[in-house]
């Protein structure tokens, strides 16, 4: 298939279709899909996200895809230290749990350390849903979520989390990160 002839477009309603028959889409990221990708995701960047809908239907792609590529890298890491909204920061984190967490861990490649400041950030937001999914991200990077151990700690929620169902979210997540780094320090 040439690059001209993708539509992502087409790609993300195909996913949502699947989806929306509770199957897994599996997404298999070809060199030329991941070129278009990056082409159109650049474009994006230069318009400064002023098409989320396009930008979300991309990382919607990468989410749903069977495989993983490093190629998104950097692409992943500027997004989520521009995105203002929380609906862009927590499809990004979705994607960067799986193309960079996922794929760094798989190769034993060291995270990051982008990364690492972002979530140090996005724990501190004032929205409780984007530091649910910080935290969710932080999760699944096993031992390395250690590094980020006092600044989770210093922000879990008090008797608040009773209120609002994702700070209770991330007051699970928390007991249970402390739970699995004294594991860590065990061993």
């Amino acid at each position: 298939m040439q690059i001209n002839e993708i539509h992502l477009e087409t790609i993300f309603n195909e996913i949502i279709e699947k989806l929306k028959k509770d199957e897994r889409p599996k997404i298999m990221l070809t060199p030329e899909l991941i070129q278009k990708i990056k082409d159109e995701w650049n474009e994006l960047l230069k318009l400064d996200f002023k098409d989320n809908k396009k930008l979300h239907q991309i990382l919607c792609i990468l989410d749903n895809s069977h495989n993983y590529s490093r190629e998104f890298q950097d692409l992943l890491l500027t997004t989520l230290s521009k995105a203002k909204d929380k609906d862009t920061i927590i499809y990004t984190l979705t994607a960067i749990k799986k193309h960079i967490i996922e794929e760094n861990l798989k190769n034993g490649i060291v995270l990051p350390l982008e990364l690492m400041n972002s979530l140090k950030d996005l724990i501190k937001s004032k929205e409780p849903e984007v530091v649910e999914w910080a935290l969710r991200t932080i999760d699944s990077m096993g031992p390395f979520g250690m590094r980020l151990r006092d600044e989770v700690l210093k922000h879990k929620p008090g008797i608040s989390a009773f209120f609002n169902k994702h700070k209770q979210n991330s007051l699970e997540i928390i007991d249970h990160l402390e739970k699995q780094w004294n594991e860590f320090k065990r061993k």
